[in-house]
């Protein structure tokens, strides 16, 4: 974090400061718009058609998007405690 720009070109580095965070924050963002948008709905039904739109399944392809999966090239093993 001392050299910021630095840290911009390398791809690893600029992830876990830049990307994972901004789209958990993103993430969380959205999520809770959504929910805010459902409490507002007059009835059961439109509460539950407000959360199940598709604007509102965002969040999770955020947060797919951000996890550092084992297969990229900045990836982190699933199970650390396995020893793998």
């Amino acid at each position: 974090m001392m050299n910021f720009a630095a840290a911009m070109k390398d791809s690893t580095l600029r992830f876990f400061a830049v990307e994972h965070v901004a789209g958990m924050v993103l993430a969380v963002a959205i999520a809770q718009i959504g929910y805010s948008i459902s409490k507002r709905a007059a009835t059961d039904r439109g509460k539950f058609s407000a959360l199940s739109d598709s604007p509102t399944r965002w969040p999770a392809v955020l947060i797919l998007a951000g996890i550092p999966w084992p297969f990229m090239k900045y990836g982190r093993p699933l199970f650390p405690s396995l020893g793998g």
